[in-house]
This record gives structure tokens, C-alpha cells and sequence, in this order.
């Protein structure tokens, strides 16, 4: 059955690999690019954003199979697309196994490296923006944070690689190095609710920080809350394209907790 494409941009894509050559193809990027993407923001990856390549869909029961079994399906599928993109008439340079070296290299995942220097930035610039008796505290244990503080990622990065606004918050070192690589519980997680939406409100969406050096990418008055839903709402389940609710936000966390709890069997705290 011949593929069907979701808009042109999607039909543009394919058209580019099937008619021309890998190199090609990569100069030509460039090119296709500003046809794709229109807005300013394009920076924030959001789901609008995503939505301008096409769109298709799989059965749930598929996609939590890929979930549980990426490590294993992974290998298998760039094995299987470096051999269909050497087969290409315009790639016959690749053909010799010895010679796909380089489509293997174009299709390597950048493996994601643990950032906090954006939010501890965010974090300074509001702590030393309070009076000294509204100092924000930690998310877990409602110290209040002064000298000695962590950016902790609330689910575990060596667990679940992820750097988004939502997953980074402010804790107390010592409590930040009994927490280590494991998953705070459902009750801890629950009981901390506040203090973490406190946290969000404050350092993301409330006006009254948001000139804070407005002329940094982060801190621009617009992209500020617009980057920080549009990370929730594709890393999280369950949550709309256009959710803007912290409420929804923080139930949707709770689910994913359950969910790396289940799926990788993970240590709690």
C-alpha cells in the first residue's frame, strides 16, 4: 500500500529522501526548513510545532510495547534503515557494507546529558529577588533553601532522561542526596503538591518574575510559560495540546511516577 502523507510538508520530507541522495537530502535541510517552520518560537518544541511534519497514529497496545522494549527494538531498526538507505539508487557510494559506516553515524541518538544551569540560573535570580523572610523552600522537606541547594530532577534522570521546566526543582542538598536515582512515592509525591506547584507558579508562570532579564531566551516574558506547558503536555500523558492547568499538570506527573514504577520496576524513596 503506498504511504499516505498527513499535509504536504510530510509529502515534501519523503520526497527528498526517495529522489535524491544522502548527502543531498542533508544539504538541502537547510532549505526546507523556514517553508516548515513559520513562528518565532519554533524553539519551543510544542506539539503545534510537531504537528507541521505530519501526523500518524498507533494502536496503544503498540506503543506501550515500543515504551517497554526500546532498548531492544532500537538496534534492529537502524540496522534495517541503514540497509534501505544504502539500497537508494542515488546512495550506490554506500552500497559496500564497509562504505555504511556514515548512514549508521547520521542515525546515532544524541544521548541526553543532565542540565540544570537554566533553572538554577531561573532559581538564583528569584531567590535573591525575595525578602529575606519569603525564601523559597524545598519541594520536599519545606526547608527553606538558602547557601546550600540541588535542582532535582523529581523523576530520576538516570531513570528517565528528561530536562524539562516541570521535572527540575528546588531541594535541599541533603535531601536531594537521599533521594538519589530513586522514585519519590505516590504519598511523598502527593504530600510535596503544594510546595511543587508553588515552585512552578513562582518561578514560571506568576507576572511579577518574569522581567527578570528579559532579554535571556528563558526568561522572555512569552516563552517562559509557553515552554513550560509545551514540555508537560508531550512528555506527560494524558494531558491536551493547549492544557494550561498546573492542576492537570500535577495529576499527569503522579501518573507517570506509576508508570516508570511499573514499566522499569525502579527503587522508591
Amino acid at each position: 500500500m503506498p504511504p499516505q502523507f498527513y499535509n504536504e510538508n510530510a509529502n515534501k520530507l519523503a520526497q527528498q529522501y526517495l529522489s535524491k541522495s544522502f548527502d543531498e537530502v542533508h544539504q538541502s535541510w537547510s532549505q526546507l526548513l523556514p517553508s516548515v517552520i513559520k513562528n518565532a518560537y519554533a524553539r519551543i518544541l510544542d506539539l503545534q510545532t510537531l504537528e507541521q511534519w505530519g501526523e500518524f497514529s498507533l494502536p496503544e497496545s503498540t506503543w506501550l510495547a515500543f515504551n517497554r522494549y526500546a532498548c531492544w527494538i532500537e538496534p534492529v531498526l537502524v540496522s534495517e534503515w541503514v540497509k534501505t538507505m544504502a539500497s537508494y539508487a542515488g546512495n550506490a557510494q554506500y552500497k559496500a557494507p564497509e562504505n555504511q559506516y556514515k548512514l549508521a553515524q547520521a542515525l546515532n541518538w544524541a544521548e541526553p546529558k543532565r542540565t540544570i544551569v537554566d533553572v538554577r540560573k531561573r532559581f538564583e535570580l528569584i531567590q535573591n529577588a525575595l525578602p529575606k523572610d519569603q525564601k523559597i523552600q524545598c519541594v520536599w522537606s519545606a526547608k527553606s533553601l538558602k547557601q546550600q541547594y540541588d535542582i532535582d530532577h523529581s523523576m530520576p534522570f538516570a531513570r528517565w532522561p528528561n530536562n524539562d521546566l516541570w521535572n527540575l526543582l528546588p531541594t535541599d542538598s541533603q535531601m536531594n542526596n537521599q533521594k538519589s536515582d530513586r522514585l519519590p512515592t505516590e504519598q511523598k509525591l502527593k504530600v510535596a503538591k503544594e510546595r511543587i506547584q508553588h515552585w512552578w507558579q513562582v518561578a514560571w508562570l506568576d507576572d511579577e518574575f518574569k522581567t527578570l532579564e528579559p532579554s535571556d531566551f528563558l526568561n522572555n516574558k512569552k516563552n517562559q510559560s509557553q515552554r513550560f506547558f509545551a514540555e508537560a503536555n508531550i512528555a506527560l500523558p494524558g494531558l491536551n495540546s493547549d492544557n494550561s492547568s498546573v492542576d492537570d499538570l500535577f495529576e499527569a506527573l503522579v501518573m507517570q511516577r506509576g508508570r516508570l514504577k511499573e514499566m522499569q520496576q525502579l527503587r522508591e524513596w
